[in-house]
């Protein structure tokens, strides 16, 4: 019986030393589990703040291209946000497009002016490296290759770019996400048949901009307009609404101030050879149009500020040569 005990307490207490040690390191994996957990939220909080302050030094000046070197992550963007793991920052007034999410550890960020004719904003474009754009164009459509081509060459250079012909089948390189944009043509699915991430697609025709949702929208027409490229970097129709929305919105309080100024001009000038030329009419047109822009991307008609544009331009023109202040 004796020995029997023996074996039993033994055997006890192994189990008792099993458990012991089991929780010993689960309590040591726990802390460098939390660990890692802090020092990557550590890491993506200067990220984030980071990024922060380079959007906001960009959006000052137009024309610029920046490539930046991020610890590697993946980092998500909506309209109102980018979060990097449980890491949130709102993006404010900031009118950003770029895919909904960037993977990597390059950032490109890039700067161009929206004049509409007067300077409303600037647009900033954030992308990576492993997102690859494609321009396609069909050889029997007149203007397509050209268009293609000069989008081509309007995009950074440190953009993962080409443009190839209608047809082609495009091999896989690996890219997590791929922008096919067709020029002037109807979008051709078939060529993507290989590709093993994702693809969205955008179709330009002269007045429209087609997402892959069947969402279009309105513009001017000009082929390479900062609004065609935003429509190219935008994930998909949401992502570039919310934001034109935003840019609207913006567009509506300068074309008040423009029309107080001219308003002020016009008085100021009534008995004199450059009062005729203030007319505050068009950009009052312009403002009421713009709130529309700002609240229903798809109500807002931009062919209907053409003949605006005109005669803001045309009235400018015949200030400057009769040497008058300026309208913008």
């Amino acid at each position: 019986m004796r020995g029997k005990k023996a074996v039993v307490e033994v055997q006890l207490n192994w189990v008792f030393i099993l458990i012991a040690g089991a929780l010993i390191l689960a309590f040591f994996i726990g802390i460098a589990l939390k660990q890692k957990t802090s020092s990557e939220t550590t890491v993506n909080v200067k990220v984030v703040n980071d990024l922060n302050s380079v959007l906001t030094g960009a959006g000052v000046s137009a024309g610029t291209t920046s490539k930046i070197d991020i610890p590697k992550t993946d980092m998500n963007i909506g309209c109102d946000e980018i979060s990097i793991g449980s890491v949130r920052r709102s993006l404010r007034n900031t009118i950003l497009f770029s895919p909904d999410n960037i993977q990597g550890n390059k950032l490109i960020i890039w700067t161009l002016e929206w004049n509409f004719p007067f300077k409303i904003t600037n647009f900033l474009f954030m992308t990576s490296p492993q997102v690859r754009y494609i321009f396609i164009y069909d050889p029997a459509v007149a203007g397509s290759e050209p268009w293609a081509r000069e989008l081509l060459n309007e995009m950074p250079n440190s953009t993962t770019k080409e443009a190839v012909a209608k047809g082609t089948v495009i091999n896989d390189r690996n890219n997590y996400k791929i922008r096919a944009v067709f020029a002037g043509m109807t979008p051709d699915r078939a060529m993507f048949s290989s590709i093993k991430g994702d693809v969205a697609i955008l179709e330009l025709q002269e007045d429209k901009l087609k997402f892959d949702q069947a969402d279009e929208v309105d513009y001017l027409g000009e082929k390479t307009d900062p609004v065609v490229f935003a429509a190219i970097f935008s994930e998909n129709y949401e992502l570039y609404a919310c934001n034109m929305q935003r840019a609207f919105k913006r567009f509506s309080l300068v074309a008040e101030i423009m029309e107080s100024k001219t308003l002020a001009l016009s008085e100021h000038f009534e008995r004199r050879g450059c009062g005729v030329f203030y007319n505050p009419a068009s950009l009052g047109s312009m403002k009421n149009k713009t709130k529309t822009c700002s609240e229903d991307l798809k109500q807002c008609i931009v062919s209907s500020f053409k003949e605006d544009i005109r005669t803001i331009k045309s009235r400018n023109t015949a200030l400057q040569k009769d040497s008058c202040p300026l309208i913008y």
